[in-house]
């Protein structure tokens, strides 16, 4: 991971590597991919930490999981549509939801 579009450790635009030239993200289109935290699970931690330098928000997200998973909106294309009637164009947020690794 060291040197790749993957490679979050430090504080990066998720945008800045998304269309790097990178097997893994030319398959997904961007970003949707697991990744294995430093952890064994069972006990609460931040895995991830986000700011929107627009607004100044923050979000934390916090697992109890030995991995996370990290959606960038790739397969949105404008065909499905939101509240109000807005579509979801391609790669409008980002999605981060807990992992367990399961192979079932």
């Amino acid at each position: 991971m060291d040197s790749t579009p993957f490679d979050f450790r430090k504080s990066t635009a998720v945008g800045a590597r998304i269309d790097a030239d990178n097997e893994q993200l030319h398959l997904g289109r961007g970003y949707d991919h697991n990744w294995v935290l430093d952890s064994r699970g069972g006990r609460l931690m931040e895995a991830a930490e986000v700011y929107e330098p627009g607004s100044g928000g923050v979000l934390k997200v916090l697992t109890d999981q030995p991995g996370i998973r990290f959606y960038s909106g790739n397969f949105l294309d404008g065909t499905i549509k939101g509240k109000d009637g807005k579509p979801y164009q391609f790669r409008p947020a980002c999605a981060w939801r807990r992992n367990t690794f399961r192979t079932h």
